[in-house]
């Protein structure tokens, strides 16, 4: 059986948008969750995005979590947004 979900730990970077594009619409059509850990954002890979879970905030917690557009802008896409872990 296919794995339900993958982990993606600061691979996204050195990967041009067509291989990162490739990749995720490969998890997609096989029903695969992707929880990628970055830096930045690839903002080929930002449509396959669901949510931002960002450590190190100002909250009680220490942490957010919220959709992608509501956590980071559409400017910080292909800039450093500060995301910690990202799940599509």
């Amino acid at each position: 059986p296919a794995p339900r979900f993958v982990v993606l730990d600061e691979c996204l970077s050195g990967v041009g948008d067509e291989t990162v594009r490739a990749v995720f619409e490969i998890f997609a059509a096989r029903h695969i969750r992707a929880i990628a850990v970055a830096q930045t954002i690839n903002a080929a890979a930002a449509p396959f995005m669901a949510q931002e879970l960002r450590m190190g905030e100002s909250t009680p917690t220490g942490w957010s979590l919220g959709p992608l557009g509501r956590v980071a802008s559409a400017a910080a896409l292909d800039g450093d947004s500060g995301a910690d872990v990202v799940a599509g």
